[in-house]
């Protein structure tokens, strides 16, 4: 979330308690809409869901790797124009300083399913 914030993406999820799907407002992030958005994801071969006119949906998974989250955050900054070439963004070195913070613990599992 922190590169999102970096890179002016308005994320209106509450972001301490999402579970899988992340939600954007496109017009307070400078996109005309979200069908402009899913467009130029499209074009990466990453689809977003249109919540609305103006909501952007992305979805994570136990399948999203961090490379997944880097190609997103590419096309952010590319998109956004912080990057001449899609790819350029982040460093080599991206994920060394990143720190899991763990599950919060009100979505902890509390059973022993699964």
């Amino acid at each position: 979330m922190e590169e999102f914030k970096k890179l002016g993406i308005k994320v209106v999820t509450d972001t301490n308690k999402f579970f899988d799907t992340i939600v954007i407002d496109c017009h307070a992030s400078g996109f005309s809409s979200s069908d402009y958005l899913l467009a130029e994801f499209h074009k990466n071969n990453i689809n977003l869901r249109r919540v609305s006119e103006n909501l952007a949906g992305i979805t994570l998974n136990e399948t999203t790797t961090i490379d997944d989250l880097a190609d997103v955050i590419e096309i952010f900054a590319f998109i956004k124009n912080h990057s001449n070439e899609q790819g350029s963004y982040l460093s080599n070195t991206r994920f060394e300083d990143i720190v899991y913070k763990g599950m919060p613990s009100v979505l902890a599992r509390k059973t022993p399913f699964m």
